[in-house]
């Protein structure tokens, strides 16, 4: 599937904790999600069974950590993990096109969505705390 199509069917999905699609996504769900269907990689499984790692966004950061190497800011196909001002990980969003793709589960009624912002957004929101990472498989 081509990026854009993937991105225009994913927007305004809602979010859901530990979701992976199709219907609703969590910020890592949707990273899996976009891997499987653009690029045909299977990103490593999660563990779920250790309640501290058990919500998908937590244990993903680990995993891309783990697993890729830094490349350039905003290359098409990069992952943007977004911290905290303490350095601890709050979100993470697959870069596409130049913009993230991501699902946002902070819209402050306690919904949220899929969305596709600008990186420079994510950045301010963020305070220019976040790193971008490729899947080491990822060409």
């Amino acid at each position: 599937m081509m990026a854009k199509d993937f991105i225009n069917k994913t927007i305004g999905k809602p979010w859901v904790n530990r979701a992976c699609g199709p219907e609703s996504y969590d910020c890592w769900g949707l990273v899996i999600a976009s891997f499987k269907e653009i690029d045909g990689i299977t990103l490593p499984t999660i563990n779920l069974y250790d309640d501290e790692l058990a919500g998908t966004s937590e244990a993903g950061s680990e995993g891309i950590k783990s697993y890729n190497t830094e490349v350039s800011k905003g290359d098409h196909g990069d992952i943007m993990l977004m911290f905290d001002a303490d350095g601890n990980f709050q979100h993470v969003g697959r870069v596409l096109h130049g913009s993230v793709l991501h699902a946002w589960g902070q819209d402050g009624n306690g919904t949220g969505q899929v969305k596709f912002d600008r990186i420079s957004l994510l950045k301010r929101l963020y305070k220019n705390k976040v790193e971008f990472r490729r899947y080491a498989d990822h060409r």
